[in-house]
């Protein structure tokens, strides 16, 4: 009785470690593919919760389950998205390679750093365009139609129509609004005529 007791627990060690051993070689394969472009991870777990959404090669998103993406966004190549605050991204927003969004930063109240951190959500309206290179930092808003230009880093809200460029982002100048361009364009893109779309 002790002796087959103990042959079955032999057995399970043998059978636990090979499971063991095939996820890890499974997991190693995984990741080695979403890491040369065969598999995208995030895509296949966005197409659920973002029609037509694009996540570029090599892009790392941190806590996905806290990213909203409206619809038609594009996120380029080589971002970085830590959302353990919440990152919502608008409906046709364009976020060009090497973004960098961050929702976690550390207080400066004189003590340490380490484990002193908070988080504060970033969010971007419809149709905003982040140029390559761009860091946005927690608990920023950018409006609809913005535009932060390449390389800056956006440590303030931006409103509606503005044009943000430098370190730290300065407000440069309005986008130009051209309304029933716009609309066509929403119209092409969605497979509608000009007269189903009202403004």
């Amino acid at each position: 009785m002790w002796l087959d007791q103990w042959v079955v627990k032999q057995l399970m060690k043998v059978f636990i470690a090979r499971y063991r051993m095939a996820v890890d070689k499974e997991l190693a394969w995984l990741m080695e593919a979403a890491e040369a472009g065969r598999v995208n991870l995030y895509q296949d777990y966005l197409r659920t919760t973002a029609p037509r959404a694009k996540v570029g090669y090599r892009t790392r998103i941190t806590h996905v389950e806290n990213l909203t993406l409206g619809t038609h966004v594009s996120i380029g190549e080589q971002c970085y998205l830590m959302s353990r605050g919440g990152i919502t991204l608008g409906d046709f927003c364009n976020i060009a390679n090497n973004t960098i969004m961050t929702t976690v930063s550390h207080h400066v109240d004189g003590g340490l750093y380490y484990e002193n951190d908070y988080t504060a959500p970033i969010t971007l309206g419809s149709n905003v365009w982040v140029g390559s290179n761009a860091i946005i930092l927690p608990g920023v808003t950018i409006g609809d139609n913005a535009i932060v230009g390449a390389g800056a880093v956006v440590t303030t809200s931006i409103e509606a129509n503005q044009i943000a460029v430098g370190v730290p982002a300065r407000i440069m100048k309005d986008v130009p609004i051209d309304r029933e361009k716009r609309t066509t364009q929403v119209n092409t893109i969605l497979g509608l005529d000009d007269s189903s779309l009202s403004e």
